[in-house]
């Protein structure tokens, strides 16, 4: 058992090294990203061919829309259309009926020392 942990732990390092590199590469993605959407902004362009030939970098509008269903958007539209007793019954069943889903596993933590 001694060397299963072992190489959980060992696992475990490997994977939080590469998060912190991933991390570093996203945020230089993002600031590259700023840096040709601002320059394809200012002098209207659509897209840009890379140097390797084969790719393009393409500028796009995205729209997104919020969760629709979020507790505050369900409470006053049920106000407008049931007042606020009826919606404070309907907000308590949405909350009872939620589903509480529960999962175990097992978690790296760092000693506790003991002084002597």
């Amino acid at each position: 058992m001694d060397n299963t942990v072992k190489t959980f732990t060992e696992i475990d390092d490997e994977i939080n090294r590469m998060r912190h590199e991933i991390k570093t590469l996203r945020s230089n993605k993002v600031s590259l990203e700023c840096d040709i959407s601002s320059h394809m902004n200012s002098n209207q362009i659509e897209e840009i061919d890379c140097p390797d030939e084969t790719t393009k970098v393409k500028k796009y509008t995205k729209k997104s829309i919020s969760n629709v269903y979020k507790k505050e958007n369900v409470e006053s539209c049920s106000i407008l259309l049931f007042g606020e007793d009826r919606t404070n019954a309907l907000l308590k069943m949405i909350e009872d009926k939620k589903e509480v889903r529960e999962s175990t596993g097992i978690k790296r933590m760092k000693r506790q020392r003991t002084t002597k």
